[in-house]
């Protein structure tokens, strides 16, 4: 196909085909763009395994979500001035329900994990209702904006300098010794909630237990 005549190819076919011929023939048409846009808003949400009834296992997951959306900003060097928190019971359950939905406006914009669990543990203190079984829970960050770009507070006490610092020397340890090597009280250190996995596809290339078996047959009979 490369040794197709371009001109032929203008002539009775569209300028895809055309821009094929010259790809094929090491003419770049198609410009590869390696660069990686920040996202928008992000989001670390779980469906659990069984209801979820005791604050302090809520309050748990809730705060591992919530380190996991501050490390996703810092690793785009972005910071967030919104914090979206939500819980709900399972709306297929004829239990009672309920659900609730709380954001948060930071004074400054953040990705200090540290900072946003203050925030947002106080928030779910005052959303949790006890006697209830919450299925869901979750935390989305948006209004993000990157780091070289927030605006101080006239009223801002926080040392962010050293907050920065902070956060640099945690994400060094846990990129090199593990995921959660070091975490936040708060975040427990059992992980007591086992998630609803039950579509969850095999991981064939990074788990030993989930490599297929192939049984072949000795039987030559009708070669």
């Amino acid at each position: 196909m490369a040794g197709v005549s371009i001109d032929w190819m203008n002539r009775r076919k569209s300028i895809v085909e055309v821009r094929i011929i010259k790809e094929l023939r090491g003419i770049v048409c198609y410009k590869i763009d390696f660069s990686i846009s920040s996202k928008k808003s992000i989001c670390t949400s779980r469906t659990f395994g069984k209801g979820v009834m005791s604050f302090n296992e809520l309050s748990e997951a809730i705060s591992m979500y919530t380190a996991r959306c501050a490390e996703k900003l810092r690793s785009q060097k972005s910071c967030a001035v919104l914090v979206h928190i939500f819980i709900s019971t399972n709306p297929f359950k004829v239990y009672n329900q309920h659900r609730a939905y709380h954001s948060i406006k930071l004074p400054v914009a953040t990705n200090d994990t540290s900072e946003m669990l203050s925030y947002v543990i106080r928030s779910l203190e005052k959303m949790y209702k006890k006697g209830y079984k919450y299925k869901k829970a979750g935390i989305m960050v948006s209004g993000i904006i990157p780091t070289c770009e927030v605006q101080s507070n006239l009223f801002d006490s926080l040392d962010r300098l050293k907050s920065q610092k902070i956060m640099e020397t945690i994400d060094s340890i846990n990129n090199k010794n593990g995921r959660d090597s070091i975490r936040y009280a708060s975040q427990g250190y059992y992980k007591k909630l086992k998630l609803k996995q039950e579509s969850l596809s095999p991981c064939y290339t990074t788990r030993w237990s989930d490599l297929l078996i192939i049984n072949i047959s000795n039987n030559t009979n009708g070669l």
